[in-house]
């Protein structure tokens, strides 16, 4: 996943930048692969390291599991899941107020479509402890020339 692009859109300056998982279906676009993913990245953390299921919905109506792990936003504490860190930000927005000088880490994480069967939604997990800032569908050609 080193290398994958992540588009962060613009947001009003009093809006929020990310979202708590709630269970949120994400559907996502046939894109060149017609929703045959590899990988759905995420850049992410968490309140206190946690993980959780995801669901990924399939065209065809069925629908499996993979975890999603994500370490803490902390910046004392390191990668739990040793994950890849995304960045470092200079502060930390809250509802009413912004805490400077403390450093929140924000995580690269990636779930793996094991399935070929075109991907048509992310169902995320409902524990609002999971933060994510950015997700993307990946399509891996170095991985599909050696199956």
């Amino acid at each position: 996943m080193a290398g994958t692009a992540f588009v962060f859109p613009p947001r009003p300056t009093a809006g929020g930048d990310n979202i708590r998982c709630r269970g949120q279906l994400v559907e996502l676009p046939d894109g060149a692969a017609g929703g045959r993913y590899d990988w759905i990245g995420l850049v992410g953390a968490a309140e206190r390291r946690t993980e959780d299921e995801v669901e990924l919905h399939y065209r065809d109506g069925s629908v499996s599991r993979a975890w999603l792990r994500m370490s803490d936003f902390w910046p004392q504490t390191a990668a739990y899941f040793d994950e890849p860190l995304a960045f470092r930000t200079a502060s930390m927005r809250y509802p009413r107020h912004t805490h400077r000088h403390h450093a929140p880490a924000l995580w690269q994480q990636r779930i793996a479509v094991v399935r070929p069967e075109p991907l048509a939604a992310v169902r995320l997990p409902d524990n609002p402890a999971m933060h994510v800032f950015a997700m993307t569908a990946v399509v891996d050609e170095e991985s599909r020339l050696a199956r």
